[in-house]
């Protein structure tokens, strides 16, 4: 593999310091899947054409500035490829994007209608504090005195953005919230303060700017692809009996 202080490194040793370093199992398993989604793309009878294969190139190259055959020759050198490891890496590429459709169509509005609130987003401004004593007193002055939610943010939040942004977190994904904050936030009313909650040791207000449903966007389509894709990976290393051996032998 290469040679240190002219004694050769061998692959064994390669591959130990991986596994020491817990990243063996990674690679390892992700092999595993290219050999899956190549069996698999055979028996669907799934293949990449040469203009499939040369749109790929061009925009593999466009995307790296790589305009001249010389630039993508010195860029294969330095990253120790070839031009048939490269067009090796795209078809399996192309391969894998046309059998993840191939093995989600259908099922992609089917998981959404069932699945709508997962995808459910809040427009939300955070208020974070030391204590829960000050956390409520701040929600007091909210909700009993009318105070502004982002003037109080920019004053007493030790959130160092807050003090730009009022504690404006933005859109943030259903999924990304504790479900205690989940629960409260979906609960409420746009224009609600809910909290406190805890954050390590301190806590924090959540206003409630605005609720966004699920919508089944392009990029929400990719992502149930991706997670039923990944579903069938996992049903087809079952089926197939995979068993990781190389650690038996390091």
């Amino acid at each position: 593999m290469a040679r240190v202080n002219g004694a050769d490194l061998s692959l064994h040793e390669v591959l130990f310091s991986l596994k020491l370093k817990g990243q063996l199992s990674t690679l390892v398993y992700q092999a595993v899947t290219e050999r899956l989604v190549s069996d698999a793309a055979v028996k669907e009878g799934i293949t990449v054409d040469d203009a499939e294969l040369q749109k790929a190139a061009d925009a593999f190259r466009h995307g790296r500035g790589l305009n001249r055959s010389d630039a993508t020759h010195q860029w294969l050198t330095a990253h120790k490829l070839s031009a048939d490891d490269l067009e090796t890496g795209l078809s399996r590429t192309i391969l894998c994007r046309k059998l993840i459709r191939k093995v989600t169509d259908g099922q992609v509005d089917k998981y959404f209608a069932t699945n709508t609130a997962r995808f459910d987003r809040a427009r939300l401004s955070r208020l974070v504090v030391a204590g829960a004593g000050k956390a409520r007193e701040l929600l007091s002055q909210i909700q009993d005195d009318g105070q502004d939610f982002a003037d109080l943010a920019r004053k007493h939040s030790i959130d160092p953005r807050a003090k730009e942004t009022g504690g404006n977190l933005g859109l943030v994904p259903r999924k990304q919230l504790a479900p205690a904050v989940e629960a409260g936030v979906f609960a409420a009313k746009p224009g609600a303060v809910v909290g406190p909650y805890p954050i390590g040791d301190n806590f924090y207000l959540v206003k409630v700017e605005e609720l966004v449903p699920g919508q089944l966007t392009p990029r929400v389509q990719t992502f149930i692809r991706r997670h039923l894709f990944r579903r069938w990976l996992n049903d087809r290393a079952k089926s197939a009996g995979v068993e990781i051996k190389v650690h038996q032998h390091l």
